[in-house]
């Protein structure tokens, strides 16, 4: 937050930085939740379906409450919430993803994130649009207490047209004065347009669905995608093992440098019961063009995380063991 004493209010009503008392005071460190984006700031997550954004979310908010690194996100360092407002899945899905994401987890993290701080709420049933003031209330009373909102999905969100720079202009001001207001970041995940799912472009800030608004008017957008046919090859994965990974990368930051992509591998839920998987990182090597590709065991850390939705393949296959 700004401090207060290098402020000054005009004739118009509105403060103004005082220029001489701004030279004079070092300001507080920007406080980023995840690495590129910032507290009281608005970003989003884009992805083709079934490309994990709802895992990742998952596990990036848990990671925010002390359960497994995996994006390098900044621990908690207040008692604020972590909300995740599950607006399209309904509950026993998400039940069954909570559930393979905290079996994954060891002892100490799973403490962690059953303090009550991860808060993950399943909104299918519920009506939810934010042009109406009842859900503008709630949203305002959730940052009030939250460090992190997380909206799954932004087409829930909403019934405006996400093509009209209008309407989403409309959308994204409201978000971005919430997020504002509560020193709070909004998180919303968003479909990528068909080319780009297509043409392996996940990377680019022009992949997100809809009006150039979604992209423009956020300081913070994130990608996952599956691996494609060009990225086996290079990394010597099977087309057998292909679709099980996929990539966490970001592709528009304003106010860091853009941190480098990172690996995850989709691993089964071990438990018949369980219809969930998890995250897994991973770290792959690029082979040498003269090599054979091989699938070779990556080194990781502890899996996390959980989808079980719109995937290309059965939530509950035996990925790996772990």
């Amino acid at each position: 937050m700004t401090n207060n004493n290098v402020l000054e209010k005009s004739a118009s009503g509105w403060n103004y930085f005082n220029i001489d008392a701004v030279s004079k005071t070092t300001p507080e460190p920007l406080d980023f939740v995840l690495p590129g984006f910032v507290s009281g700031t608005v970003g989003s997550l884009v992805g083709a379906g079934g490309a994990s954004k709802s895992a990742m979310a998952l596990a990036i908010a848990g990671e925010i409450c002390g359960g497994s690194e995996m994006v390098g996100a900044k621990p908690n360092p207040t008692d604020k919430a972590v909300s995740v407002l599950v607006l399209e899945d309904p509950a026993l899905a998400t039940q069954h993803r909570i559930d393979s994401y905290f079996h994954s987890l060891n002892d100490e993290q799973r403490k962690n994130v059953a303090d009550g701080r991860l808060q993950i709420m399943p909104l299918a049933s519920q009506p939810f649009d934010i042009e109406k003031s009842a859900t503008l209330e709630k949203l305002e009373q959730i940052a009030s207490y939250s460090r992190l909102i997380i909206l799954d999905t932004f087409k829930k969100v909403h019934n405006l047209n996400e093509n009209d720079s209008g309407d989403m202009g409309i959308v994204l001001d409201k978000l971005l004065k919430i997020a504002d207001k509560n020193n709070c970041a909004i998180l919303f995940l968003h479909h990528m347009n068909k080319g780009s799912a297509v043409n392996d472009t996940a990377g680019e800030q022009q992949s997100s669905r809809g009006s150039s608004v979604l992209v423009d008017n956020i300081r913070f957008q994130a990608y996952m995608k599956t691996m494609s046919v060009k990225d086996a090859s290079e990394y010597g994965i099977s087309e057998d093992e292909r679709k099980r990974y996929v990539q966490y990368g970001v592709s528009k930051v304003n106010l860091a440098m853009h941190p480098e992509p990172i690996w995850f591998k989709r691993v089964s839920d071990p438990r018949p019961e369980i219809y969930g998987y998890t995250l897994q990182r991973v770290e792959l090597e690029k082979k040498d063009k003269k090599e054979k590709p091989v699938a070779k065991p990556a080194k990781a850390r502890k899996p996390v995380a959980v989808e079980n939705n719109n995937n290309m393949e059965s939530s509950n296959e035996k990925f790996a063991d772990f």
